[in-house]
């Protein structure tokens, strides 16, 4: 979606100028024409440089702030159109607000609720486009945004999770480097100076030295800089070649000890989530495995649980497909085929996301646990290294020179 820098006439003949968010300009027109807005002037918008780097992006929570907000006011009894308005006005971004009435004038245009969020993909995915068609064949929107509401919650509390998790060794990381520069611009051309009449530098110092000397320099310092100028873009850019990049690095350290346990329990924490919303809005088993399998980013064990959607359609029972993934305990396939054997698999499912849930939660707290001392060390292996070096090079030259 763009931006676009709107000089309009209101209703009541007031001129007014506005950002829009809109797929084009067609679309800006649309927008002005749900407010009875006469269009004056519609310009795209120049990116600063921050826009440039993060593109316009809409992130997760701010959708389940919408599907959460609109749960609330369609269970209060507000008519679906009604509540729209009232979620555009209440965002706290133009972005989410311009997406909001763009899947308002869709409505009014004559399709489905469904169909509108499905014109949207990057913001809605297969399963909530088809809870909320269930929900609207139903007349149950109102209940299926609830269970979708509390499905995009408790993936939102996960992500959040995992984020907060991965805070604390950036954390150390830049710590230890703009430790390691302080030493290298303020502590080091002291030593240079103690040392500069002796030519007999063991070759760690004299390395030690030139890096100080390096990035005390204009070359130095703008090197510096435009790394840490190409991380921060690396990070938040929207540019595909970078996506792709961060996909990479993203699958390399799902792989790494510490974090593939983790990376699997969320898969399985996803799973269940998903089952719980899709069983009970009423699907059938093979429809919910099919989209709850579609919400999981991790593409081996997706393939699994499509073959175990497979297997029910050729005869076999869930508790035997599922048992095969090996992702599941004992205990929870327990769970499965009581809930087979009672007609009750939402059930199960919610059982088993109780139990998911509190066994993530302990393996986090584990897991930073073990990763706090490592990391600490570490900072004191590189920085104490680097401090053990200009002692060495100090007592060289004292050698040297008695």
């Amino acid at each position: 979606m763009k931006t676009f820098q709107v000089t309009f006439v209101d209703v009541n003949g007031v001129k007014s100028k506005k950002a829009f968010t809109a797929i084009d300009e067609d679309d800006v027109f649309k927008q002005l024409e749900a407010f009875n807005a006469t269009p004056i002037t519609v310009k795209e918008a120049e990116k600063s440089l921050l826009d440039s780097i993060r593109g316009d992006r809409i992130t997760d929570a701010m959708i389940e702030l919408v599907i959460t907000n609109l749960a609330s006011l369609l269970s209060s009894g507000i008519n679906l159109d009604k509540a729209l308005t009232l979620v555009a006005k209440s965002s706290e971004t133009n972005n989410v607000q311009q997406l909001v009435f763009s899947l308002q004038n869709s409505i009014r245009g004559g399709k489905s609720f469904a169909d509108s969020l499905a014109a949207y993909p990057e913001y809605f995915d297969e399963l909530v486009v088809n809870l909320v068609r269930i929900g609207e064949s139903t007349g149950r929107l109102d209940n299926v945004l609830v269970d979708l509401s509390e499905q995009l919650k408790f993936q939102s509390k996960i992500n959040s999770q995992v984020k907060q998790a991965a805070v604390y060794p950036m954390v150390i990381v830049f710590v230890c480097v703009v430790s390691i520069l302080f030493i290298l611009y303020s502590v080091v051309p002291q030593l240079s100076v103690m040392l500069e009449q002796n030519n007999n530098l063991p070759v760690y110092t004299v390395v030690l030295m030139s890096a100080s000397d390096f990035v005390r320099t204009t070359t130095g310092t703008l090197s510096l800089i435009g790394v840490a100028f190409l991380g921060l873009f690396f990070v938040f850019s929207d540019n595909p070649s970078f996506k792709i990049s961060r996909d990479k690095l993203r699958e390399f350290s799902k792989r790494l000890p510490l974090i593939k346990g983790m990376v699997t329990l969320s898969q399985q924490l996803r799973f269940s989530s998903a089952m719980k919303s899709t069983l009970n809005s009423g699907l059938s088993i093979t429809d919910a495995l099919a989209l709850s399998a579609n919400t999981l980013t991790n593409k081996d064990e997706k393939l699994k649980f499509l073959e175990v959607k497979k297997q029910i359609q050729s005869g076999v029972t869930l508790t035997k497909a599922m048992e095969e993934t090996g992702l599941f305990s004992m205990m929870e396939l327990g769970f499965i085929e009581v809930g087979e054997e009672t007609g009750d698999l939402a059930k199960a499912f919610t059982e088993m996301l109780e139990r998911k849930s509190l066994e993530f939660d302990t393996r986090l707290s584990s897991v930073l646990k073990m990763l706090e001392p490592m990391l600490i060390l570490l900072m004191g292996v590189i920085v104490g290294g680097v401090v053990i070096i200009m002692m060495l090079s100090i007592m060289s030259a004292q050698d040297v020179g008695f």
